[in-house]
């Protein structure tokens, strides 16, 4: 493969991830059975959340700024919990800056995932769309910074590539 060939593919997926991933993200996980125990991030730094209610029934409250729309408040879905495949999680939405998380529910016939996203859920303070991704697991979607990191690698690669080509005497 040609040394262009292979810029343009490093540009090409650094590009397509970006894309991919056009709105920034609220992403609320449970990291346990606590009270404290609900971790909210927005675009991958620590996103200060109020939480009301008890342990496994969680009320969640956005900063102020952040408002769901109107295409999620209602909506809902089953989380499958780790621990057990015969437990679940409800998320639902019942406001434009609430969210209910009641866990450890067991509910015969439901259907869940790990992680789910409400995408074009809302806007932030900055008037910037997100997306809501709600997690019992450690998975991630790509941020830009992953975006970047991949760019940079593949750009070093490209470079270390054409020294070596350069050194020996072929061009490229």
């Amino acid at each position: 493969m040609s040394l262009r060939r292979l810029a343009m593919v490093v540009f090409g997926i650094s590009v397509a991830l970006s894309v991919a991933r056009a709105d920034d993200v609220l992403r609320i996980t449970e990291t346990g059975e606590g009270f404290n125990d609900l971790s909210a991030t927005y675009n991958g730094a620590p996103l200060t959340v109020s939480l009301s209610g008890t342990p496994d029934a969680w009320t969640v409250q956005l900063p102020n700024g952040y408002v769901f729309n109107s295409n999620v408040i209602g909506q809902g879905v089953f989380l499958n919990e780790p621990e057990s495949t015969s437990l679940f999680d409800q998320v639902n939405v019942p406001r434009a800056n609430f969210l209910t998380w009641i866990s450890d529910i067991p509910a015969t016939g439901a259907i869940g995932t790990n992680t789910f996203t409400f995408n074009g859920a809302g806007t932030g303070p900055d008037g910037k769309h997100f997306d809501l991704i709600v997690a019992n697991s450690g998975s991630r979607v790509p941020d830009t910074g992953s975006t970047m990191a991949l760019l940079a690698a593949g750009l070093g690669a490209i470079a270390v590539v054409a020294r070596k080509r350069i050194h020996r005497g072929e061009f490229i």
